[in-house]
């Protein structure tokens, strides 16, 4: 779960671990590359899109996708989709969640399978 704020990414780890998933948070995209490299293969990788330092979550993810073939990438942000400069270019068949979202919205999209 890769999101640079730190609430952000308590309250989503947080509630994924409630919900029987296994969640670690990152802060940066080099944070989450790491924990992925130490980690078994993911089923899911969740991924603010707008990022304060660095590459920018869509970016990123398409490392991921190559990487992980049938990983399923949720993109989360608090801007609408036509002000995301690159929304385009998200990985085929990746999911998107308008913040704020509900935990329920969260739940749906990690079990898109």
């Amino acid at each position: 779960m890769l999101d640079d704020d730190p609430l952000t990414r308590q309250m989503v780890v947080v509630s994924a671990i409630a919900h029987g998933f296994d969640a670690v948070p990152a802060s940066t995209v080099e944070e989450a590359n790491a924990l992925l490299d130490e980690r078994d293969t993911p089923t899911a990788i969740l991924s603010d899109i707008d990022l304060r330092a660095g590459e920018s979550g869509i970016y990123a993810s398409h490392t991921w996708a190559s990487k992980f073939e049938d990983v399923q990438i949720i993109f989360m942000s608090g801007h609408l989709p036509d002000m995301i400069a690159d929304f385009d270019d998200r990985p085929e068949g990746s999911v998107f969640l308008q913040k704020p979202f509900s935990i329920d919205q969260l739940v749906d999209a990690l079990n898109v399978e």
